[in-house]
């Protein structure tokens, strides 16, 4: 099956999204200099040519990258303060993964 593009805000807001998750996964395996967008393409159903229609640089795709994850920690930071830990359980929690 070929690559079919995005065509609503739905489909562009998930392509983006598996940008992301491409980008974030190959930080794991790779240095950051050696992330290219062809290699964020290969690990997506976006063509190579078709991401710059979502990103025209790395750079930027690794500050949206940023931008989630900070947006996430801040949403379990809240949900910690919720519970109105103490400083030392918070500080517990905050040392430990989410959930467990």
């Amino acid at each position: 099956m070929g690559k079919v593009r995005a065509r609503t805000d739905e489909e562009l807001a998930a392509r983006k999204q598996e940008i992301l998750s491409a980008a974030k996964d190959l930080l794991m395996t790779m240095n950051y200099e050696s992330i290219t967008l062809a290699t964020i393409a290969e690990k997506t159903s976006i063509s190579r040519p078709s991401m710059y229609h979502y990103y025209d640089k790395k750079e930027c795709v690794f500050v949206d990258l940023i931008i989630q994850e900070y947006r996430e920690w801040g949403e379990q930071i809240g949900a910690l303060l919720e519970r109105r830990y103490s400083q030392e359980q918070f500080c517990q929690a905050m040392t430990y993964p989410m959930g467990t």
